[in-house]
Order: structure tokens, then C-alpha cells, then sequence
């Protein structure tokens, strides 16, 4: 952290503010979700691809003397930054050279190429065929072991012909590899990731799971106005001027001509945007500078990014499945009721059986009507986090920065001096997720209730218990509700959830179930998960049975 002894507070000598040429390589991006691979990508050698695991990854095998993996066109010429992200497993294994394998990326063109290879002796390397040879003596990355994600990273400056590759593992800092002058985009044209074992052991086949491919060009006008910087020996906090509908990119160098992205695809949050930056000001010296980019140009390459917002006190967030939804907190009208917390505040199940609480039949207007309880999340309380953390409790954190975009909630917080992240989505089979990671070892608390409105809930028979097998809570909803079928009368009815099934589950095992019926008929629960840089996941689903919840 930047301490008060360490701070300098520069403005235009150290923003640098660069008249460059930008040239055009297309945005592309694949976060390997879904059942069917991005028609881009040309598989090699089909066989080795077991395809995707329902996680948000694609699995290759390394055959045995021969190569397995993806390729794809470029598709331009210019300034471009590419990154790949993937898990290695099983790859090093224990031993002297584990699988015997080789992880190759590359980009190739005619009669050139240029490679990046981790063996698994964990020796990694760079080398060029336009320049005669490996770039650099190969380094050893001897921290990273099989299920640690590997990150590589591609930086392209056409006028200088210069190549930055940097390296990272799981969620450390970049560490450079090499940066040379001299790759032509003759050697550019094509990208390929692919996996090559030279060991004649059949039994340890390698494998790899790719998570995230992203090659973006640098098309970012420099901002020229407006900039702050505040520095220490290894962190920087940088704030500018932002509009809306824009998207920023922040870009470093220690000389003026080569630049480098220090942070990509940051949303608007007018008037002002600030970012921090961790580990990037450690030399001696160096320059940022601010690119800012029209996020409204159609075609877009991303439209989820560019329709990101900064939401955190201004509104709440809401996404929608199928007959699956959530809202987090709850702003109405400009006026903030409750903010969003650590889990899942309210996710509901609407598929319109009834518009409100209650399910009734009137002559006037049929079955499922009523002019109250539109609203009916408002009661729901899913799995509310508590972080505890050093001997501390911390319930109910409120984000520093929340995130909404199409397909996902982005909440950050800081807690206890952990810096926590969450993604929040609704997967393809309707299910509410959070993905929660931290950068320290934690444990989360959470706590929730099967339904009951507040003022409506009339009889309450909810159940619940602990499915320890399955690692889950399964809440069975019941009971009656008052509805308003018609204007100043209201009838018990069926409550709208009533003989569901709520599931609440997490990837980990969690720990100190206990669960009591409340004075109003709410079965609470609550339990605890254990989390950390490795991350867990909590989800919530809802069906008439609980077999397909």
C-alpha cells in the first residue's frame, strides 16, 4: 500500500500525452462458455479435444508426439494486445519433468513465427524465428504447480516493431518475459495455442483448460486534460476526466514510445475515474497516459462491456434468466432502501402462475390476479454474507464499486483489509451464481429464509433442511397469502411459491449448519464457506420439484 511518507502528487510531466498512429487488428474475445467453440477457431487434430466442461472452459489432451490445440486468423495489421488465460492440469505432476509435454503460444505467418513455450520442467522461454533463436535465456516459473491458472500476455507496437510478453500465475502482477525490437507483422498473421508432449510415457498425457483468449487493437484516443497521479515505490493511484459512454484504457511506459496497458476495458464513471494500480510503478521511471475510446460505435465488438455501468448508491442491480431473476438491494425510485451485499439478496422465480403474493380465482378477472404484491422479492432473503476475517465480523459489506453489465453484476469490496471480488450471473440452466474470490483466506457466513411477505403471508408451512450428501439447503416454500383479485378486496389464497423448492448450494463444502423457525413462519438458515484466492461459487435455484432444482 502506498504510504503518506511515499506519495507525489504529478500531473502532466509524469500523464504522458502521445500523438500515435493507431492501426487496426480486430477486437475478439472467448471466455470458452457455451457448447459450441467460436466458429474463428480451427481446431488441430480433433481427437485430443475433449470440448467444454460446463465450467467456462475447453479441454485439450497433448497427444503423444504430435500437437492438439486452436488456431485463428489475426485478421488485421497493427498495434494489438492478446491475452490467454488457462489451467494446467495434469501437466508438471511430480517428478523430473512431470508429463513431459510442452505448452505452446504462437503467432505464425509466412516463413515466420514467434513462440512462447512452458515446458513442463517449468522452464519457460521466448524465441523468434526472425531473430534468430530464443529471445531471452529461459527463466524458471518455479511456483506454479498443476490447477494454477497461467496467463500470458502480447504486446504489439508496429511502428517500432517491438514485442512485450509478460507472464503471470494465478492472480500475481505481470512479470515481463521479453520485449524486443524486431517482430515484423509478417510472423503476426495467425494464433495458436497448442499443446505438444515429447515423452513416450502414454500414461501421462497432459491437459490443458482454456479459460479466456482476448485480442483487442489499441484504437484509443489520448486524453489530454484532467489527469492525477498519485505514486509509491510499487502502487499508483491514477484518476482522470471521464464522460459517458466511453471506455478507458491505462497505458504505461518507461521510455515514451513503447506503451503497455496497465488496465483494459474500464467503463465511464463520470465525472471522474480513478484507478489503482498495483506493481506497476516499481522502476526507477516511468510514464502513464489515458486512452479513451467511443463505446457507442457500432458494430461493437463487446456490447456487454460497453454497456457497463457504474452503479454502487445510484440504483440497484437486476438480471434475468428465464423464469429466473435478481434484483441486488434495493433503490426504488431514487431511494436507496438497502444496498447490495457479499451472496445473493434476492433472487425470485417468476413465471407469471400469478402477478402477485397470492394465487386466487375471481369471475372478473380469472386466476393468478392481484392488484398487490407485484413486488413479492422485496421479502425474499437468499444468502446474505458475513466475512469473518482475523478474529472479525464483518456483516453485510457494501461494495466500493458495483458493476452491472448484461450478463453480470461485478461487486468489489474491501473488508478487514481483504480486497474481495464477486461476478454475479445467471447461468444458461437458470440459476443465480456468484462467483466469490478474496485475497486472503476468509470465511463467509450466510444467512437466509424461505418466503414470507411481511405484511401478506397469512398461514406459513415452509420447511427446510440440510441435504448433507449433496451439500445443500433445500427449503420447501408453502403456505397461503392475502391477494386483491379485484380493487379494495382481499382474499386468502395459495401462496405463489407454495410446495417449491429452493436449493442453495456452494463448490465448497460448507461448515456450522443450523436452521429455526422464526414468530413469523420464516425457516432460517445459515452456514459457512471457506474462501480464498482460489474462489467459491454459491448458487440458488427454484423449480416445482426439487429433483430439477
Amino acid at each position: 500500500m502506498i504510504s503518506l511518507a511515499q506519495l507525489q502528487v504529478a500531473a502532466s510531466l509524469l500523464i504522458a500525452l502521445a500523438n500515435t498512429s493507431w492501426a487496426q487488428v480486430p477486437n475478439f474475445a472467448d471466455n470458452f462458455e457455451g457448447t459450441d467453440l467460436n466458429p474463428e477457431w480451427t481446431v488441430i487434430n480433433p481427437a485430443a479435444h475433449d470440448g467444454f466442461d460446463g465450467t467456462g472452459h475447453y479441454l485439450i489432451r497433448g497427444p503423444q508426439s504430435s500437437t492438439a490445440g486452436l488456431r485463428r486468423d489475426v485478421g488485421g495489421q497493427g498495434d494489438f494486445t492478446a491475452e490467454v488465460s488457462l489451467e494446467l492440469g495434469p501437466f508438471f505432476l511430480n517428478g523430473s519433468g512431470g508429463t513431459q509435454s510442452d505448452l505452446k503460444v504462437r503467432f505464425t505467418g509466412p516463413g515466420a513465427s514467434l513462440e512462447v513455450v512452458l515446458n513442463s520442467f517449468k522452464n519457460l522461454r521466448a524465441s523468434s524465428s526472425e531473430l534468430g533463436g530464443n529471445l531471452e535465456d529461459p527463466i524458471s516459473v518455479g511456483g506454479i504447480e498443476d490447477g494454477d491458472d497461467f496467463n500470458l500476455q502480447f504486446n504489439y507496437q508496429e511502428a517500432s516493431n517491438t514485442m512485450t510478453v509478460s507472464y503471470s500465475v494465478n492472480d500475481e502482477a505481470w512479470s515481463q518475459l521479453t520485449s524486443v525490437v524486431g517482430i515484423t507483422p509478417t510472423a503476426l498473421k495467425t494464433s495458436e495455442i497448442v499443446l505438444f508432449k515429447f515423452g513416450n510415457n502414454e500414461a501421462t498425457l497432459p491437459r490443458i483448460k482454456l479459460d479466456r483468449y482476448e485480442m483487442s487493437n489499441l484504437d484509443y484516443a489520448p486524453i489530454t486534460s484532467g489527469l492525477e497521479l498519485i505514486s509509491g515505490t510499487d502502487d499508483s493511484i491514477i484518476t482522470w476526466d471521464s464522460k459517458p459512454s466511453k471506455i478507458y484504457q491505462v497505458q504505461w511506459s518507461t521510455d515514451l514510445i513503447n506503451w503497455l496497458p496497465a488496465a483494459n476495458h474500464l467503463p465511464a464513471t463520470p465525472p471522474t475515474n480513478t484507478e489503482y494500480l498495483k506493481g506497476v510503478s516499481s522502476g526507477p521511471k516511468g510514464f502513464f497516459r489515458i486512452g479513451e475510446q467511443d463505446a457507442t460505435t457500432w458494430p461493437h465488438e463487446n456490447y456487454c462491456t460497453m454497456l457497463t455501468q457504474e452503479i454502487q448508491g445510484k440504483k440497484h442491480a437486476f438480471l434475468a434468466g428465464n423464469v429466473s431473476y435478481y434484483i441486488g438491494g434495493q433503490y426504488n425510485v431514487w431511494n436507496l432502501q438497502e444496498h447490495e451485499t457479499l451472496g445473493l439478496t434476492h433472487p425470485f422465480h417468476h413465471d407469471l402462475r400469478g402477478r402477485g403474493i397470492g394465487i386466487v380465482t375471481e369471475a372478473t378477472t380469472g386466476t393468478g390476479h392481484d392488484f398487490q404484491g407485484w413486488e413479492f422479492y422485496r421479502d425474499s432473503k437468499v444468502a446474505y454474507g458475513t466475512v469473518l476475517v482475523n478474529g472479525q465480523s464483518f456483516p453485510n459489506p457494501v461494495p466500493k464499486k458495483m458493476f452491472w453489465r448484461p450478463d453480470r453484476v461485478i461487486c468489489e469490496y474491501e473488508v478487514g483489509g481483504v480486497e474481495i471480488r464477486e461476478d454475479k450471473f445467471i447461468a444458461l440452466n437458470d440459476v443465480a451464481c456468484t462467483l466469490i474470490t478474496a485475497s486472503e483466506p476468509i470465511e463467509i457466513q450466510f444467512a437466509g429464509q424461505s418466503y414470507v411477505s411481511s405484511n401478506r403471508s397469512v398461514q406459513t408451512t415452509s420447511t427446510v433442511r440440510h441435504d448433507t450428501a449433496n451439500n445443500m439447503v433445500h427449503v420447501t416454500e408453502g403456505g397461503t397469502a392475502l391477494a386483491r383479485p379485484l380493487e379494495g378486496t382481499d382474499t386468502e389464497g395459495t401462496l405463489m411459491y407454495d410446495g417449491m423448492s429452493t436449493v442453495v448450494s456452494t463448490s465448497e463444502t460448507f461448515t456450522d449448519y443450523s436452521a429455526f423457525k422464526d414468530g413469523d413462519g420464516r425457516q432460517q438458515y445459515s452456514f459457512k464457506v471457506a474462501c480464498g484466492p482460489e474462489g467459491v461459487a454459491l448458487g440458488w435455484a427454484m423449480h416445482d420439484t426439487f429433483s430439477d432444482a
